[in-house]
């Protein structure tokens, strides 16, 4: 885990376009959160790749809550309206009170 890690940061470092698909694969297939959640990061270099911006959209709303915060990160830092619909219905699955504060502060940034 520690060595695909370490090769994930590599490839996301290289900022090289056809490096997406792999991201996109360990984003995915990753055997642990740790290189799951690696993988995502490196996904925010190409937030506008419609595979990537497709990805992420589809995996915030299903994935473990540490993916969630990676894609939180990409989002805030692309400041893209076009995620508000996906935050609020994110927003409205939540039960955590300190999750669905970080979604509306996110939000009212989006605005």
């Amino acid at each position: 885990d520690i060595i695909r890690r370490s090769a994930i940061a590599a490839i996301d470092s290289s900022n090289d376009p056809r490096s997406v698909d792999v991201l996109l694969y360990w984003a995915e297939n990753g055997s642990t959160a740790r290189l799951r959640n690696a993988a995502i990061n490196g996904l925010g270099s190409f937030i506008n790749d419609p595979k990537v911006i497709e990805f992420l959209k589809k995996t915030v709303l299903k994935k473990p809550r540490s993916s969630q915060n990676s894609i939180l990160a990409i989002i805030e830092n692309n400041k893209d309206v076009s995620w508000k619909p996906i935050l609020e219905e994110l927003h409205g699955a939540s039960n955590d009170a300190r999750f669905k504060e970080r979604i509306s502060n996110l939000i009212q940034k989006l605005n």
